[in-house]
């Protein structure tokens, strides 16, 4: 059944012909009666077996196996574009390079991506540990698997956000994370140039650690690759308000509440920085007269005050 729904009713078919394929393989070959009956028992009992479990994973490995094993009982010789391959051929030097070639792939595949995720589990915990040294997460990208990479790298940029922001840890290990994301960040953008989700990480964690004329190039490189995406103009425009920029940072929100007029964050938001901008009526016309969170903001008009305001734009924004 689980085939059947994953597969659809060729892909049970072809999971059934195997079991068609280990019999005539069986009852074909020159086995004696009971030999063949006990492989018959044996497929029979793994078939009932594969009916009440949920790991199937290790099941397939067995039942393979049970192939691979009753294929030695066919000694024809293989024909491929008319030319005969002998059967020593294909246990001598095919067969020897299949499983070299296995042997690779399961290799870089699988174990080079699960050292990679060890070190990167093992990096990940010590952001809130005493190991704080970055080595952790430079092992798991010195493995450099292209499948694992950019997940170190996201989580390598999360560590760093906390670490630098925590006051208790030194100065050199927060030079240390920084200089690992900085590095990491031309890295990643080396290999993918054309993917916005790098550039708008790496302006997100500029954001965060108040470099905000450097996030600015990532995030407006990352508007351009994909000018409709609102967490990424959310976060362009709230750099533009740290910045001052407050034309902007008002045009930004205000294409990004036209373009989806029926979501309430953008739609505060864009009030919130009318009332910024000192344009009350606007941004009261927009969510009402008696918005609450207009009246929040109100209370940070003072210009002392308009760094608490715009967090308090940037908290409304990433909040969910």
């Amino acid at each position: 059944m689980d085939w059947f729904i994953a597969s659809g009713l060729i892909g049970l078919l072809i999971y059934l012909g195997f079991y068609v394929l280990f019999l005539i393989y069986v009852w074909k070959s020159q086995l004696n009666i009971i030999q063949k009956s006990i492989f018959t028992g044996l497929l029979v009992a793994h078939a009932v077996h594969a009916l009440f479990i949920f790991d199937t994973l290790a099941d397939y490995i067995f039942f393979f196996a049970m192939l691979g094993f009753v294929n030695q009982f066919s000694l024809r010789p293989v024909r491929i574009a008319d030319r005969v391959i002998r059967v020593d051929v294909i246990n001598n030097i095919l067969a020897p390079v299949v499983i070299l070639l296995c042997v690779g792939v399961l290799y870089v595949f699988n174990v080079r991506v699960f050292q990679a995720n060890m070190h990167m589990t093992k990096a990940v915990r010590s952001c809130t540990g005493s190991d704080l040294d970055g080595m952790s997460f430079q092992k798991a990208l010195d493995i450099n698997t292209r499948v694992a990479t950019q997940i170190i790298r996201e989580q390598l940029f999360s560590c760093a956000t906390i670490l630098i922001a925590n006051p208790q840890i030194s100065a050199l290990t927060k030079v240390t994370f920084f200089n690992l994301v900085q590095a990491q960040t031309e890295a990643q953008i080396a290999i993918t140039p054309a993917d916005a989700r790098i550039y708008a990480l790496g302006g997100e964690f500029l954001n965060q650690i108040g470099r905000y004329a450097k996030a600015e190039d990532l995030l407006v490189k990352a508007h351009e690759l994909m000018p409709d995406k609102e967490t990424i103009n959310f976060e362009l425009a709230t750099t533009y308000l740290f910045e001052r920029k407050m034309d902007q940072a008002l045009v930004l929100f205000r294409r990004t509440y036209e373009s989806v007029p029926e979501y309430d964050k953008a739609k505060s938001a864009y009030a919130l920085t009318l009332m910024l901008a000192g344009k009350e009526a606007q941004a009261r016309a927009l969510v009402g007269t008696t918005s609450a969170i207009l009246d929040t903001m109100n209370s940070h008009m003072a210009p002392e005050q308009y760094l608490q305001a715009v967090t308090q734009i940037q908290n409304l924004i990433k909040n969910p």
